[in-house]
Parts: structure tokens; sequence; C-alpha cells
């Protein structure tokens, strides 16, 4: 199962994928809303992970995004 992190805070981002990869699943890890959509574009995600508050594209803006164009992703979204 891959799961997309998103989170402007790097320390953050480096945790979930290490307790992730760990746990067994693929990672891949973005700092914005922005490069989610453009990793959602060219990949499948089984779940993503989001933080609510980022700086530049934030979560609540990229769930609204992803509702609107993968009405799909919207049962496997998390916010943190």
């Amino acid at each position: 199962m891959e799961v997309l992190i998103v989170d402007d805070d790097r320390a953050v981002r480096e945790a979930l994928t290490k307790a992730l990869d760990q746990a067994g699943y693929e990672t891949t890890a973005v700092e914005n809303g922005l490069a989610a959509l453009a990793a959602i574009r060219v990949r499948s995600f089984a779940v993503i992970v989001c933080d609510v508050k980022m700086d530049f594209f934030d979560g609540i803006r990229l769930y609204h995004e992803l509702e609107a164009e993968y009405p799909e992703l919207r049962d496997r979204f998390f916010f943190i």
C-alpha cells in the first residue's frame, strides 16, 4: 500500500516516513498541497496523510481540490 505524506515540516515528514516504512508501507513525502497534487496526477495512493496548516497550499485547499478532481480519494484522506 502506498501512502502520500504531505507536511511542510521536514521533521514531521521524516518521522512519518520512517514509521510507515518500518510498518511495511511504501511512502512518498512532499512539502505542500501543490506538490501533492502533482504526485497524485502521476501515481495512485491508497492513503493521503496531510497536515492541515501549511504556508503554501494548505491541507484544506488540497482536500477541496481533490474532492473536485479525484472524489474517490476523499475517503482516503486523513488530516494530522
